[in-house]
């Protein structure tokens, strides 16, 4: 199986469509805007946390094969299943 890398592009989209989803804290809002691949997860937790699960599978499923995210993409997609 290969994983492909994740791009500065694919953290902008799924940043772009978590700030969509919003609102969050202060800190994760900062890291969205600034396309921080933490907070992108942190925003995903987040949500997942609060029992807000509408727009995150296809977000977690897009991650699901990148090399850098192949782990904690999976362990959210159980959780959203």
């Amino acid at each position: 199986m290969d994983f492909a890398p994740t791009t500065a592009q694919d953290i902008a989209e799924a940043c772009a469509a978590l700030r969509a989803l919003g609102p969050f804290p202060e800190p994760i809002a900062r890291g969205l805007a600034a396309n921080d691949p933490d907070q992108m997860r942190a925003a995903a937790m987040h949500r997942v946390g609060a029992g807000r699960f509408e727009g995150l599978r296809e977000l977690v499923e897009r991650f699901r094969w990148k090399r850098e995210f192949a782990v904690w993409a999976r362990v959210q997609s159980a959780r959203l299943y």
